[in-house]
């Protein structure tokens, strides 16, 4: 079993997702016990396969543990980057491979290529991108194993008692690009395939019954009655199955799943809430909270709302540097250093790479920060991506996307636009929660002005509402300062005083300080120019949008401390001499 788990830790390192299949015993049986398993010591150990593979060499050795003896295999696709050929020499695949390379081809192909126990070959190539569905049939012998599928790894065993071995290694060669003309036939095969099927895929045989299992449920779910579902499914093993089923399996899973009611229980028998007493609760020692950036952005789901073009983006990713590095937030806040993950969805990377170069100011790029400019949405497999990766690093200390309205799943216009915008949010915070995590969502303001900050995130109340922290960034276009509005669950409410320059953002403390103490400059600058007494309303006129009210309490408090003189009603410079009162 150690060699395999190490073998597994291997193929992590070349970002290749693995996945712990069953095995088969010395007559061919399968590890799965049941006798008329289809892929005897090739199907998963695991559900929801396609989500769990992992390179995490934590979870290959959790799997080791729990399965001594077991086969592996790479999830095929966007996430290991591979597409790979099969060729199963049995069903034609020699001769179909002859038919499409000629020998001086073959032997020139560098890729790497594997043997299968049963005499066979993989032919391992460069995912050519997304989306990029498999083929069962691309030709007599010959599978596309790519988009949700995978392929058994050496040293695993076969049903005939060989073990897949490597004729050229991973290790040795990169996988080659697709060739031309693989991809040329993919294209003739899938025009033939819609005027064939129609919008039906075919249904290879070691899918059959799960995928009509799953078509049935789907059909009871909505209420469909055990005859509505037999025809359904008979239908389809006629059109789609690549070898139908015998009528008595058919009949026997509409049996099977019609045993069920249609509708959902909203809570399942088995299951019963966990009800705590508050002596209980009192007793119950938690960890600390933990902070991507101390005292601004928690564990948890955080928004990071502003007008277009104020800077949010600078600042998402000068925090993601920081910690990255292990190096202060905002030239004012020290992190721990972890990974991080950046998920930029309007920006190409070569303004990334601007960006960064601007802010690393001559330091080694941190291998922590990881990027990426392209991610499916929310919907579309987004969450389940994020799950996996953090899974993967659990190291990291912050997830940031940018922005929220690129990842999210688009609003129909017949929801409800506060559930779209609660559910929405909650995705990603119950992913936070259950990593430990701190997740930064970069999103828009509404337009106008708004006096609660709250009301300023675009959308409803129901973003707001999920998020465990909110930042409204506010800055006044062409001004180098901001303010950044703070409040939350496990964060006090206040409001920060920023300043942008060449380097980024910078903290400059609480805003109303800052704003005194400028206001305070401004207004000595003011007398000391000024060859009369001023009023505070002369005051207020001559500084440009200051309140009256501001202006008389700023006053009243530099003359307590003796930086200005009150004559009466006026005010004037103290003069050199002055000094302030205790």
């Amino acid at each position: 079993m150690s060699g395999v788990i190490e073998e597994a830790k291997r193929y992590a390192s070349l970002s290749w997702p693995i996945i712990p299949d069953h095995t088969v015993s010395p007559d061919g049986a399968c590890s799965c016990r049941n006798p008329e398993c289809e892929n005897p010591g090739k199907h998963p150990r695991i559900k929801a396969w396609t989500v769990g593979a992992s390179t995490a060499p934590a979870v290959l050795e959790r799997w080791g543990r729990e399965y001594p003896e077991m086969n592996i295999s790479v999830l095929t696709g966007p996430r290991s980057n591979l597409a790979v050929l099969d060729v199963d020499p049995r069903n034609g695949g020699a001769e179909s491979l002859s038919a499409l390379f000629s020998p001086e081809e073959l032997e020139t192909l560098r890729t790497p290529i594997a043997l299968t126990g049963g005499g066979g070959n993989h032919y391992y190539f460069k995912y050519p991108g997304s989306p990029f569905k498999s083929i069962p049939n691309l030709l007599p012998g010959i599978e596309l194993k790519a988009d949700g599928s995978k392929v058994t790894l050496p040293p695993s065993l076969h049903k005939s008692g060989e073990r897949y071995a490597w004729e050229t290694s991973p290790f040795d060669v990169e996988p080659a690009p697709l060739p031309q003309k693989v991809l040329e036939l993919i294209v003739r095969k899938r025009q033939k395939d819609r005027t064939t099927y129609g919008e039906g895929e075919p249904i290879p045989n070691g899918e059959r019954n799960n995928r009509l299992t799953a078509l049935a449920g789907a059909l009871r779910k909505q209420g469909a009655c055990r005859e509505a579902i037999e025809a359904a499914l008979m239908k389809i093993n006629e059109k789609q199955c690549t070898r139908p089923l015998e009528e008595r399996e058919i009949l026997a899973i509409a049996k099977s799943v019609s045993r069920y009611k249609p509708e959902p229980t909203l809570l399942p028998k088995n299951r019963i809430p966990n009800i705590l007493s508050a002596a209980e609760l009192q007793k119950m020692v938690f960890p600390p909270a933990k902070w991507a950036v101390p005292s601004l952005i928690p564990e948890g789901l955080t928004i990071l709302a502003g007008a277009p073009k104020t800077g949010k983006s600078f600042f998402a990713l000068s925090v993601c540097l920081s910690i990255a590095q292990g190096g202060i937030a905002l030239s004012a806040i020290e992190t721990s250093p972890g990974e991080v993950l950046l998920i930029a969805l309007e920006d190409p990377m070569r303004r990334l790479q601007e960006r960064i170069e601007s802010l690393a100011l001559g330091e080694a790029w941190p291998e922590r920060l990881h990027i990426l400019n392209e991610c499916p949405r929310a919907h579309e497999g987004g969450v389940a991506f994020l799950d996996n990766w953090l899974e993967e690093h659990p190291d990291t200390r912050l997830v940031v996307i940018d922005t929220f309205q690129k990842f999210r799943k688009p609003q129909g216009g017949n929801s409800n636009a506060y559930e779209v915008d609660y559910e929405a949010a909650g995705g990603l915070k119950a992913i936070a929660d259950k990593h430990g995590v701190g997740i930064l969502v970069l999103h828009h303001t509404r337009k106008g002005e708004t006096i609660d900050p709250l009301e300023a995130v675009s959308g409803t109340m129901g973003l707001s509402g999920a998020a465990d922290t909110i930042l409204v960034l506010k800055r006044a276009k062409g001004q180098g300062k901001a303010d950044l509005f703070i409040t939350g669950r496990d964060v006090e409410e206040h409001t920060l005083a920023l300043r942008f320059d060449d380097l980024g953002w910078k903290l400059e403390g609480n805003a109303d300080e800052v704003r005194i103490t400028e206001g305070r400059q401004e207004i000595l600058s003011l007398l000391k120019s000024s060859l009369v007494p001023l009023s505070p309303k002369k005051i207020a006129e001559g500084l440009e949008r200051k309140n009256n009210s501001t202006i008389r309490n700023i006053l009243s408090k530099m003359a307590d401390k003796g930086q200005i003189l009150n004559l009466g009603g006026t005010y004037c410079y103290a003069g050199s001499g002055s000094h302030e009162r205790d």
